[in-house]
């Protein structure tokens, strides 16, 4: 949110901005993103990530942004939210519905699914 002016904006006015100018909005801050995004009629898309307090770091954020990107695998998101959940385990619960309102597809797994390190590497993210 830095890069458009928006760090630290209230998180209507991200929605807001996310909505209007079709960015697929990612966070961490999955319950109050989710309440905003029920009330819109139309949008692109929600990410959110849920963790145990402090498990949350940057290489976890790395790890399952490229994990939602692999999920989505280039499809329009239209009024769906990704949601993907690590346990104290890190166990992997990937959900992905529509909002407001539609069914619900769920998954579980680990954060480091086959092939998943290789991709990691080819992107020039592990040495």
């Amino acid at each position: 949110m830095r890069w458009l002016g928006l760090a630290g904006a209230k998180d209507h006015v991200v929605t807001r901005r996310a909505v209007d100018d079709g960015y697929v909005l990612v966070t961490h801050n999955t319950t109050d993103f989710r309440g905003l995004y029920g009330r819109e009629e139309l949008h692109v898309g929600l990410v959110t990530f849920n963790t145990p307090l402090g498990l949350m770091n940057l290489d976890l954020q790395v790890r399952l942004l490229l994990l939602a990107l692999a999920e989505i695998e280039g499809e329009e998101a239209w009024n769906e939210v990704l949601e993907i959940t690590v346990d104290a385990e890190r166990t992997v619960t990937i959900e992905r519905f529509d909002l407001p309102g539609g069914g619900l597809f769920c998954r579980f797994g680990n954060i480091d699914p086959p092939g998943f390190a290789q991709r990691l590497e080819h992107a020039g993210m592990v040495h």
